[in-house]
């Protein structure tokens, strides 16, 4: 009798919008880079809920940073678990921070692989979006603007 309880509610949790990798939705971001140059990108990537409170978001970027008074390519590609303190929406605000792993690549060395730690804020939804103000470590600072697809009720 016990394990078709198990089972059962295995399958109720499969079955619920934030089981897994559902509800998933789109990341678009600006980021300023400081590390011994300066650099921005903009980036995209998709957000996976990951239960109530969780967030898996894998963003990929490219940009210009610039060293000795000239301009070269820069990318990365970000992979970050973040936490919610508000995952509901019930806050104007809501406050979250997370960690995970960043590759960056520049004109003048390979990929350079950093541990990423981050801490932002997610606003209010506008027009279908969520803006997010997000400051990261990994390999130097970063400042980032980020817009989220809304999701109803939830972060």
């Amino acid at each position: 009798m016990a394990g078709a309880s198990l089972v059962g509610a295995a399958r109720a949790s499969a079955q619920q919008p934030t089981a897994g990798l559902a509800g998933r939705q789109i990341e678009l971001r600006a980021d300023l880079f400081v590390r011994d140059v300066a650099s921005v990108g903009l980036g995209g990537g998709l957000v996976a809920m990951m239960g109530d409170y969780g967030r898996l978001a894998i963003v990929a970027g490219a940009g210009a940073e610039w060293r000795d008074q000239r301009a070269s390519g820069t990318a990365h590609l970000d992979v970050v678990s973040r936490w919610l303190l508000d995952p509901y929406a019930q806050l104007r605000w809501g406050l979250y921070g997370g960690a995970g792993a960043t590759v960056r690549w520049t004109a003048d060395a390979r990929a350079q692989p950093w541990l990423l730690l981050v801490a932002g804020a997610e606003g209010p939804e506008h027009g279908g979006w969520r803006p997010a103000v997000e400051f990261g470590l990994g390999g130097g600072a970063r400042l980032g603007v980020v817009l989220r697809r809304a999701r109803s009720g939830v972060r």
